[in-house]
């Protein structure tokens, strides 16, 4: 057999022989392309839990009943998760939700069976094991054909869902396989006998409970395991002060020292860091006019989080409508917006057509530097420049870290990606004015060291109009023959 293979080099002696080296490899393409926005999170009670762990429900999945696993709860339903977690996904894609419950403990039930017992135990924690009823019955076979029977889970006050494994036809208790709601195991009264299910018409779990609400115990727990999770703003709707400060902490933490660029919603007193969407307490509760459903203004945080999360790296919530329809118990007057703007509230204003909207789409941040100005607390340009941060990070790490040469071409090849990266986002209108002179790249002062320099112009949205009418009467006197255009736009800055 003649030579042949891959070659790095054609001077080396794995090519010595005759034959023929061919290299495939792919046309050069971005490494780079702009992320998705779209997920909330928040510390909920609930009654469908595993202590510490984090679940992520989709909007969809939580309308249609989909997310049932994972929460115990739909869209429909009137309990308190129901409603805090309708408030994350008002504006948003997805939600990342850890029960803010400890302790509790899995509803079960054991069923009778001929020599032993089989034992059904819920997935999760919380009093919506008690809504699972388990349902045996025989199933008519061709005589001298073993016996089967059909093992049915049921999820009271819902629908059969296409979930694996809810519903089973075994020939005995050791085939049945566990589910997203329930495991099954099976005891022996002697273990050289097989046992043998017995008729159930349906038996309701027992005793699942909801442990109790701590959040001295979770919070820290919820932060440690969302700084491992993708997510863009959090939603926080527990008054209690110094939980709130614990929190603004952790994502000014996040955003400053470990460059994830996260936001949190909530109603806080001094808060003033781009870090914290501070929602206008002095606006008081609200109230749904059509269903009468009540929110605290910390509840309103969850959904303030929600568009935040949800509005894309184009978009501002400035004017934007409320996703649920709400009047607030204080109205505010034009004096008390502006002062709540310049102390970096968020706040809710009417429309001349009555329609309830956000003011403005800013942060907290009310104190500028040379380093921070006034464009770090419009959240619009904020998500711009998450956007660059978060996905030059990323590629770094996944491309270049480790796997190029710092030398002039593989520095080259960065800057060309982020070259290609800001092009693709000023198409999209989210900068201007890029091109490749505002980018510069070198070498650092160690061998393994890259230092390079951006300049980019993000854009924002059209919030504030200026416009001078100047009215001309038509009446000249003798000579005049109308007026000097370009002296009166002169005088407007034109």
């Amino acid at each position: 057999m003649s030579g042949g293979g891959r070659f790095l080099s054609m001077d080396v002696p794995s090519v010595a022989r005759p034959g023929a080296y061919i290299n495939f490899q792919s046309i050069p393409r971005p490494m780079i392309f702009i992320g998705e926005r779209g997920t909330s999170a928040g510390l909920v009670e609930m009654s469908w839990y595993r202590d510490a762990e984090a679940v992520k429900v989709n909007g969809m999945d939580f309308l249609t009943g989909a997310a049932l696993r994972h929460v115990g709860e739909t869209a429909f339903g009137t309990s308190e998760t129901t409603k805090h977690i309708s408030l994350l996904l008002s504006a948003c894609t997805d939600t990342i939700v850890m029960s803010a419950n400890t302790g509790g403990d899995k509803a079960k039930v054991t069923i009778p069976m001929t020599n032993g017992e089989l034992i059904v135990e819920a997935q999760k924690q919380g009093e919506f094991g008690n809504n699972i009823y388990i349902s045996v019955q025989p199933v008519p076979v061709v005589t001298g054909e073993p016996p089967q029977w059909s093992v049915l889970t049921i999820i009271s006050g819902h629908a059969a869902l296409n979930i694996p494994n809810m519903t089973q036809t075994v020939t005995g208790p050791d085939a049945l396989q566990n589910n997203d709601f329930v495991t099954f195991s099976v005891t022996r009264d002697d273990p050289d006998v097989e046992p043998t299910l017995t008729p159930v018409a349906g038996v309701a779990l027992e005793d699942g409970t909801n442990g109790i609400t701590s959040l001295a115990a979770r919070v820290s727990v919820f932060l440690r395991t969302m700084k491992n999770r993708t997510w863009q703003v959090m939603g926080w709707q527990w008054p209690d002060a110094a939980q709130k400060i614990i929190v603004q902490q952790f994502v000014q933490r996040m955003r400053d020292e470990n460059g994830l660029y996260v936001q949190v919603a909530m109603s806080a007193e001094h808060a003033n860091h781009e870090a914290i969407i501070n929602v206008d307490e002095s606006q008081g509760d609200a109230i749904n006019p059509v269903t009468g459903e009540e929110f605290t203004i910390d509840e309103i945080a969850l959904m303030v989080a929600s568009m935040s999360a949800g509005a894309d790296i184009i978009t501002s919530n400035t004017n934007t409508p409320l996703p649920i329809q709400l009047e607030f118990s204080n109205e505010l007057e034009n004096a008390e917006i502006i002062d709540g703007l310049q102390k970096g509230l968020f706040m809710f204003s009417r429309r001349r057509d009555g329609t309830l909207k956000v003011e403005q789409d800013i942060n907290s941040l009310h104190t500028f530097t040379p380093e921070k100005n006034r464009e770090f607390r419009k959240n619009n340009i904020l998500r711009k420049l998450d956007e660059i941060g978060a996905t030059i990070r990323s590629t770094w790490e996944n491309f270049f870290m480790g796997n190029e040469i710092n030398d002039e071409i593989g520095r080259d090849l960065y800057m060309a990606q982020i070259d290609t990266y800001f092009t693709e986002m000023q198409r999209i209108r989210a900068l201007q004015n890029h091109g490749i002179d505002n980018l510069r790249i070198r070498q650092g002062n160690d061998p393994d060291a890259v230092v390079m320099a951006a300049i980019v112009q993000p854009t924002d949205a059209m919030e504030r109009l200026f416009l001078t009418v100047n009215v001309d009467t038509g009446v000249y006197f003798a000579g005049e023959t109308g007026p000097d255009r370009d002296a009166i736009f002169a005088r407007a800055g034109f």
